[in-house]
């Protein structure tokens, strides 16, 4: 059975938007590892979707102004487990959360962006694109 996981550091957020204690993130591009085996090591295919992750509770991050955002780097905490530049696919957590992300602006500009919240939800929308082979 396929396991998937969004690879952040091949991923591009176009927008962050804060709403009343929620903090919405949008992927123009998420980048989805899918893998017979360990999703992100073992061999799979690539693929493209757009998707929202949804922090709610959360705390106000630093955003940078000029999207879009291109993820170097990240991690999340869901309690006391820790994914490295990688979210699980679904996710859908209701505990302590942590975000951290590594990004380059629109604006070319390294920038960290941080949030921590009490649940989060991924929501992927649309069809899958396939890209490519991952070996």
């Amino acid at each position: 059975m396929s396991q998937r996981t969004i690879e952040l550091h091949d991923s591009v957020i176009a927008t962050i938007v804060l709403d009343g204690g929620t903090t919405l993130i949008t992927f123009s591009h998420a980048y989805i590892h899918q893998s017979d085996g360990v999703p992100g090591v073992d061999p799979g295919s690539g693929w493209s979707q757009r998707a929202e992750l949804r922090i709610n509770r959360s705390s106000t991050p630093d955003v940078p102004e000029n999207g879009p955002y291109e993820i170097s780097d990240g991690q999340l905490e869901l309690d006391d487990v820790a994914y490295r530049n990688e979210l699980p696919i679904p996710l859908s957590h209701d505990g302590f959360i942590r975000l951290k992300l590594s990004v380059v602006d629109g604006d070319g500009r390294d920038s960290e962006i941080a949030v921590t919240g009490r649940d989060i939800e991924l929501r992927l929308i649309g069809e899958a694109e396939y890209i490519e082979e991952f070996s």
